[in-house]
C-alpha cells in the first residue's frame, strides 16, 4: 500500500499581501521559516519520493524538505493550484474588475463553451487523464 503525505507551501507574498498569485509568487520570510519547521517535522517520516508543483512557492518549500531528506525534487504540474485568469494574477483581492472576472470564471468553471485564459474543469480533467495516474513505483511520497 502506498502512503502519500501532502504539505501546503509556506506563507507566500500573495497570502501576506492579499493579491492573486501567479506561478512565480515567492515565499515570504515567514514562509521560509514555516518550510524549515515542516522539513524538521518530516525528517521523522520515511518517504522515497518528493514531488512539488512548478509554482515557485511550492518549489521553495520542497527545496527545504529536500535538503533535510536528501531526496531530489520531482516537479509535476498535476499538484499545482488551478490557474486563475491572468487578469486576476498579481492583483489585489480588493480590485473590483479582478473580482468580477474571478467570479465569472468560477461560475463558468464547468462550462465547456466558456472561453478563458484561466484553467477550467476540463483542463484539470485532461491533466488527470494525461498524468502519471498513480503509476509511481514507490510506496511513500511527499507532495508539496
Amino acid at each position: 500500500m502506498k502512503t502519500v503525505y501532502f504539505v501546503r507551501h509556506g506563507e507566500s507574498q500573495g497570502n501576506k499581501e492579499q493579491f492573486g498569485q501567479s506561478i512565480s509568487t515567492p515565499l515570504t520570510d515567514v514562509g521560509h521559516q514555516q518550510a524549515s519547521i515542516i522539513a524538521a517535522r518530516t525528517s521523522q517520516i520515511k518517504f522515497n519520493l518528493l514531488v512539488a508543483s512548478h509554482l515557485t512557492r511550492a518549489h521553495q518549500t520542497a527545496e527545504t524538505i529536500a535538503k533535510q531528506s536528501g531526496l531530489p525534487i520531482t516537479t509535476s504540474e498535476l499538484f499545482a493550484e488551478k490557474r486563475r485568469p491572468k487578469a486576476c494574477q498579481n492583483v489585489s483581492h480588493s480590485d473590483l474588475e479582478s473580482n468580477r472576472i474571478n467570479e465569472e470564471w468560477w461560475q463558468n468553471f464547468g462550462n465547456p463553451d466558456y472561453q478563458t485564459d484561466g484553467e477550467t474543469y476540463f483542463d484539470l480533467l485532461s491533466k488527470e487523464l494525461d498524468g502519471p495516474g498513480g503509476g509511481c513505483p514507490t510506496d511513500r511520497k511527499m507532495s508539496v
